[in-house]
């Protein structure tokens, strides 16, 4: 779900800003359709870019997180042995 909202988050900001751009410059907006379609389309890549980037960060910080418990349990042992 997460995902698809990313995908139309960024398609509906692809296309905001090029029919913001488009209507500030004083042309109709919707007279060439393929600029609108190319923004929303990069705009959705974008979004599902974001997504993975995501991902892979939350990804990664788990996987530093099992490291840390890890050594935080192993250092214990050891305290734990000395004592």
């Amino acid at each position: 779900m997460v995902l698809l909202s990313n995908i139309i988050g960024g398609a509906t900001f692809g296309f905001t800003a090029r029919a913001l751009a488009v209507a500030l410059q004083g042309r109709p907006v919707f007279q060439k359709f393929g600029g609108l379609a190319a923004w929303t389309v990069t705009g959705g890549l974008v979004g599902f870019g974001y997504f993975h980037a995501q991902q892979s960060q939350l990804q990664k910080i788990e996987q530093r997180r099992k490291e840390l418990l890890e050594k935080r349990e192993i250092r214990r042992n050891k305290e734990a042995a000395e004592n």
